[in-house]
């Protein structure tokens, strides 16, 4: 969320409120919680300073398509603008990767991941992100840029109920706070000033 808020104030895209900052902020410190208090299945805290780089590449890169998308959305549909965005991802990272491609020892597939692989691209990917750009026409692209960290209160929520995977007290704390940013977003009306 916050390079969504710095794309829209840099290039003046969008007008960022208070709750919009104070809800960002919530998220920050919510998604910092979850990743200080998760642990691997041996206790051990993992980490990297490649995986943070990529990770903040990668959400560089979500932030301006969510950013500069919104003044598209009028004119194209989103099912039309997400399927661009999905095949230029897929035409360049075959360019990079093309060498570690050829090289793959192909072998036959298994059903179930056919299908855990349809799922993945039809309804969480291709779905996920028509959903994104449809949020991003309605309630434009710092509110809906909230909703990033929201995820991994699902993850949480998810692994609680099928996997017994009951997370530090702390990572739960952070889930709330990230969902109290994403209702101060949201919901946050300022009052007028009586006299």
């Amino acid at each position: 969320p916050i390079h969504v808020v710095i794309f829209s104030v840099v290039f003046k895209l969008e007008k960022i409120t208070p709750p919009i900052i104070i809800g960002i902020i919530c998220t920050i410190i919510g998604i910092s919680l979850i990743a200080m208090f998760t642990t691997t299945a041996n206790g051990q805290f993992q980490t990297s300073l490649w995986g943070i780089l990529f990770v903040v590449f990668a959400e560089a890169g979500v932030a301006l398509n969510t950013t500069f998308i919104k003044g598209y959305i009028k004119r194209y549909p989103p099912l039309q603008l997400t399927g661009f965005v999905m095949a230029v991802s897929v035409v360049l990272y075959v360019i990079v990767n093309t060498r570690a491609i050829i090289e793959i020892a192909h072998t036959p597939i298994p059903l179930k991941i056919i299908l855990f692989a349809t799922y993945s691209g039809l309804i969480a990917l291709l779905g996920g992100n028509v959903l994104w750009s449809v949020a991003i026409g309605y309630i434009g692209s710092a509110k809906t840029s909230v909703y990033a960290n929201v995820p991994s209160v699902f993850v949480i929520i998810l692994s609680m109920i099928f996997f017994k995977d009951f997370p530090h007290p702390i990572a739960l704390l952070g889930s709330a706070i990230i969902l109290v940013g994403v209702y101060i977003v949201q919901f946050y009306k300022k009052k007028p000033i009586s006299r």
